[in-house]
C-alpha cells in the first residue's frame, strides 16, 4: 500500500466464450470491461454484515473514555453503503487542554520515558501481535468508514502491524555515541532523549497505517502522544485505544477551534487535509 501498482491484461483470440473471443481487439477489450463490471455489480449487491448497533467513539484521556464537554457528536455514513456506521464525540478546546495535560503528566511521571528501551520494545511488539490477531476486526471497521475494499484494508492492517514491530526494533537499537579521538584531554559523548509530548494528526485514507508510522516511532523513543485522527475514520483510533494505554491520548471530533500553541505540545507530526494545517499557524485553527 506504499507503492503504485500497475496491472497489465493481455487480450488474445482464445476460447473464453463466443461473446468475448473476437478478432477485433477493441471489441474484446469492451467485452472484458463488461465482464469486470458485472463482477463488481455482483459484489456491491451481495449481502453485508453491517453493525447492528452504532457505538459512539469517545475521547481517550488519562486511560478513560470521555464525552465532549459540549455533548455534541458527529456521524460517519459509510460511503459504500449509505448507512451510519459510527459516531464520535466532537472535540472542543476543552478536550485539547485535557489531552495535552494528560500526556504531559504521563511523560513527566517517567513510567514510559524512563523505562529501559527493551521494555518499550516488548510493549510495541505486543501491540503488533494484537493488531495481527484482530486483522478482520480492524479491516471491517476501516472498510466501512473509509469505503475501501476490505481486501485492501486487510493488507493495510497487516502492514501497520509490521510498522509497530519495526518501531520496536528502533527502541532496541537506539544508542548514543562516544568520541575519544578529540585529544588526550577531551572525551565527548552524545545521548538520545525523548522530546516529550508529541501531537499527531492523520488523514482518513490510511487510518491505521499512517498513525502507525507516526505514533509507533514516537512511543519507541519514550515520548507520549496526543493523537487526533481524521473525523471520517474515528473507530480505528478507538480500536487502538483498546490496545494501548498510558502514553497514548486520543481526541475525536470533526472541526473545532484551538490555538496552535495548545495543540502543538513539544513536537508535531501531521499528514492531513489543508484545514488541519492551520493548527500550525499563529491563528486559531480548525482541527
Amino acid at each position: 500500500f506504499f507503492f503504485k501498482q500497475k496491472t497489465a491484461y493481455e487480450i488474445r483470440n482464445c476460447d473464453w466464450s463466443s461473446d468475448v473471443c473476437s478478432s477485433d481487439l477493441k471489441s474484446a477489450k469492451q467485452s472484458f470491461r463488461e465482464l469486470k463490471m458485472l463482477d463488481l455489480n455482483l459484489r456491491v449487491h451481495s449481502d453485508l454484515n453491517l453493525p447492528s448497533c452504532i457505538v459512539t467513539n469517545r475521547h481517550f484521556i488519562d486511560g478513560q473514555y470521555l464525552e465532549s464537554a459540549s455533548g455534541d457528536v458527529t456521524e460517519r455514513v459509510a460511503p459504500s453503503h449509505g448507512v451510519v456506521v459510527s459516531r464520535a464525540a466532537k472535540g472542543t478546546e476543552a478536550e485539547v487542554n485535557l489531552a495535552v495535560a494528560a500526556a504531559r503528566r504521563a511523560f513527566d511521571n517517567g513510567r514510559w520515558c524512563r523505562i529501559a528501551a527493551k521494555e518499550r520494545a516488548i510493549v510495541l511488539t505486543k501491540v503488533a501481535d494484537l493488531i495481527e490477531q484482530n486483522v478482520e476486526r480492524f479491516a471491517l471497521i476501516e472498510a466501512l468508514e473509509s469505503g475501501k475494499p476490505i481486501s485492501q484494508a486487510r493488507g493495510e492492517v497487516g502492514g501497520a502491524a509490521e510498522l509497530w514491530r519495526f518501531a520496536a526494533s528502533l527502541a532496541r537499537t537506539s544508542t548514543g555515541e562516544t568520541h575519544n579521538n578529540l585529544g588526550d584531554d577531551i572525551f565527548a559523548m552524545t545521548v538520545k532523549e525523548p522530546i516529550g509530548v508529541v501531537s499527531i494528526i492523520t488523514p482518513w485514507n490510511f487510518p491505521i497505517a499512517i498513525p502507525a508510522w507516526k505514533i509507533a516511532p514516537a512511543l519507541a523513543y519514550g515520548n507520549t502522544v496526543v493523537f487526533k485522527p481524521a473525523a471520517l475514520v474515528p473507530a480505528t483510533a478507538q480500536a487502538l485505544a483498546q490496545i494501548i494505554d498510558g502514553p497514548l491520548v486520543i481526541i475525536e471530533g470533526e472541526h473545532f477551534s484551538a490555538p496552535a500553541h495548545q495543540f502543538f505540545a513539544d513536537r508535531h507530526a501531521k499528514t492531513a487535509q489543508a484545514d488541519d494545517g492551520k493548527a500550525l499557524s499563529g491563528q486559531p485553527a480548525e482541527i
